[in-house]
């Protein structure tokens, strides 16, 4: 039985092949996350299994966090998958979606089932690399901007992700540390661990890919990526950092210190916005940010940090089917031409907003509980919560005004279904999770939406002559022309000797069933690939 682990990370990637054929690929695509869901709801946690003949000796593994994570993100791939298929029929490119789309949830999956060092890394590689076809499947100039800015942080963080596996390894002498073997980590390498899921995650400053990346991917796309991707930053640093081990106090002051920061500046950067899908992207910043900050008190105290993790786990998992919902409501609503469409996508909205009674309010009750420590860190953290139970109801009232705009024109038909299901999934799964329901803080919450609708109302029309002054992702638009980061989103390998070469290589592949791939595109993640396969092979070998 313990078979599932390794099944739902191969199942994916074994059904690549059938993608090609345009009617059974979009059935087979519902069967990718079918082990990974049987083996959330069959195997007992602590599940483990162990292939010594996988790579450099595989160690997989289902603890509870671990469970939870599973759990979000094969529902959220099996919803996106239901989405894609009902909607992808006008698509041309619709086959080299879905083998994106495997091949990141392959990614995802495997990362989050593996124990050890290699295996996370290489789910975390590949999913990071896979999302690149994501993010510039549309084609447009935005798309490959977007792209191209995803790419430059996604191969800085696996950079930094594969030298700190290379520091824990030659410290530890082990491809599956435990948490006692990782206490004495020295400040490099958890810098590197703390800079290559802050790309991940969209910590402040980290965080300029995803306001681009997200309008540019398809909404099924956007989903995942929102609703799972992003979540594995949390478990990477829960699984190679000493939570609970070891008192790091400088590395949690800087958690707390840049999730706080990010926190409220994303929500002040998203009111600003007129894109849906732009402002769930600085939405889920401000949340990433803020759980973050949560992890940044468990790093400077160890005894709480156990409950605390069970409690951002679930706060992840709450968060990313909701947010998993509004994505594809956004996809839904530039669809179908009916109004109370907007009505559904509001239920999503006001639970991520802390509606009393919901999950949110229920996730961040629970959070708080955990934080009533004696300590000046918690306290700072309980602040941003009352902050951002202030701010959020604005963000997602703006967001609602927003959709509002985005109508159809097609008639209703059954493929709304799946997306309805979801909803009341994310609305009620997550609730079994906590001992009890909360109101939260029903008051602030109250307040916040009227005064949002209020400012709605009243001043919208000096608001929206200045949405445009802060243009998603933020932070580029800062940068000096010259400057290296630039020089590398303006790149054109088309332009190069290299290209020509790639073109060759892929000439037979252009001419066959097989979506269409530019050789330049092969090189650019070809080469990094295998520079990562070299480094790590000298020094794993003997």
């Amino acid at each position: 039985m313990n078979g599932l682990l390794l099944l739902s990370w191969l199942l994916p990637l074994l059904l690549i092949p059938a993608m090609l054929s345009p009617t059974q690929g979009r059935r087979l695509l519902l069967l990718a996350p079918v082990p990974a869901l049987l083996a959330v709801l069959l195997l007992p946690s602590g599940s483990t299994l162990s292939l010594t003949w996988l790579l450099l000796g595989t160690q997989l593994q289902l603890d509870p966090v671990r469970q939870l994570f599973l759990a979000l993100t094969a529902i959220l791939w099996l919803f996106a998958y239901l989405h894609t298929v009902g909607n992808d029929r006008g698509d041309t490119q619709a086959a080299r979606l879905r083998v994106f789309m495997l091949l990141c949830m392959a990614g995802n999956i495997g990362l989050i089932v593996s124990a050890d060092l290699v295996g996370f890394y290489v789910g975390f590689t590949t999913m990071g690399l896979a999302s690149y076809g994501l993010i510039v499947h549309s084609g447009t100039v935005k798309a490959g901007f977007a792209a191209r800015v995803y790419l430059v942080m996604t191969l800085l963080a696996e950079f930094a992700l594969l030298a700190a596996f290379m520091l824990i390894y030659q410290r530890t002498g082990q491809l599956a540390p435990s948490s006692e073997q990782l206490v004495g980590s020295g400040d490099l390498e958890l810098g590197l661990l703390f800079i290559a899921f802050a790309i991940k995650a969209g910590l402040l400053g980290f965080h300029v890919w995803l306001p681009l990346a997200h309008p540019a991917a398809p909404p099924a796309a956007s989903a995942v990526l929102s609703g799972a991707m992003i979540k594995t930053a949390l478990l990477g640093w829960i699984t190679f950092m000493p939570l609970g081990e070891q008192a790091l106090p400088a590395w949690g002051g800087l958690f707390i210190g840049l999730g706080s920061s990010g926190a409220i500046a994303a929500i002040a950067v998203g009111l600003t916005q007129s894109d849906p899908k732009v402002m769930l992207a600085y939405s889920s910043i401000s949340k990433m940010n803020l759980l973050a900050a949560a992890l940044g008190v468990a790093l400077i105290s160890p005894p709480i940090a156990e409950p605390l993790i069970g409690v951002i786990a679930a706060y992840a998992f709450f968060h990313g089917l909701n947010k998993g919902a509004l994505f594809i409501g956004v996809g839904i609503l530039k669809r179908y031409a009916a109004p109370w469409i907007l009505a559904l996508v509001a239920v999503p909205a006001a639970i991520l907003s802390g509606i009393p009674f919901g999950a949110g309010a229920t996730a961040k009750t629970a959070l708080s509980e955990v934080l009533l420590v004696e300590s000046s860190e918690a306290i700072w953290v309980l602040t941003l919560l009352t902050i951002l139970a202030a701010l959020t109801p604005l963000l997602m009232v703006r967001f609602l005004w927003c959709a509002s705009s985005q109508s159809g024109q097609e008639a209703v038909d059954l493929r709304i279904v799946p997306w309805i299901v979801l909803i009341v999934l994310a609305a009620i799964l997550p609730l079994g999770m906590f001992p009890a329901l909360s109101s939260g803080s029903a008051l602030l919450w109250s307040a916040a939406v009227v005064i949002a609708l209020g400012g709605l109302y009243f001043g919208h029309k000096l608001f929206t002559a200045r949405v445009s002054a802060i243009p998603p992702g933020d932070l580029i638009a800062l940068l000096p022309r010259g400057s290296g980061f630039r020089w590398a989103l303006s790149w054109n390998p088309e332009h190069t000797a290299m290209a020509n070469v790639g073109q060759r290589l892929t000439r037979s592949v252009g001419r066959s069933r097989w979506p269409s791939i530019k050789g330049d595109a092969v090189l650019s993640i070809s080469f990094p690939l295998l520079l990562l396969v070299l480094l790590s092979a000298l020094l794993i070998s003997p």
